[in-house]
This record gives C-alpha cells, sequence and structure tokens, in this order.
C-alpha cells in the first residue's frame, strides 16, 4: 500500500470580547496540520467544510479498474 501525505494549513483570525460580566480569549495565528492518505483516495474529489467549529474533510474513492477474465479454449 502506498501512503500519500497531505497537509492542511489556515490561520486563526485574534478574536477578543470584553463585556461587563464575559470576557472571552482564544487562540490565533497560523497552524499546520499533516496526515496520511491511502492510495485510493481520489484527491481531485477532496472537499472541506467548516462548520461550528470544526473542519470536515470529504474524502471519495478513487474508482478501482476492473479486471476482466477472459476464456480461452485450448484444443
Amino acid at each position: 500500500m502506498n501512503v500519500k501525505c497531505q497537509t492542511l494549513s489556515g490561520e486563526r483570525n485574534y478574536e477578543k470580547s470584553d463585556k461587563k460580566k464575559h470576557r472571552t480569549e482564544r487562540f490565533y495565528g497560523h497552524f499546520s496540520r499533516s496526515f496520511s492518505l491511502p492510495d485510493n483516495v481520489d484527491e481531485k474529489s477532496i472537499k472541506a467544510e467548516h462548520k461550528n467549529g470544526m473542519l470536515y474533510l470529504h474524502l471519495m474513492k478513487a474508482p478501482q479498474e476492473i479486471t476482466k477474465s477472459v476464456d480461452i479454449n485450448i484444443s
């Protein structure tokens, strides 16, 4: 099995809110994550979605080559 290494990178923006009763600080800056994909993933069909603070990656399998059997008559 051949494994392909992919890197995902991005940047978080600085977010700070300061109100009378509530204060929030969050991490910010550049980040990157590396992970491996198996051989059977179609790289052209990879899609990403960001929802409720989570990043979802949709990985589709590449179409497999269909092997064809042939009958051979021996005389």
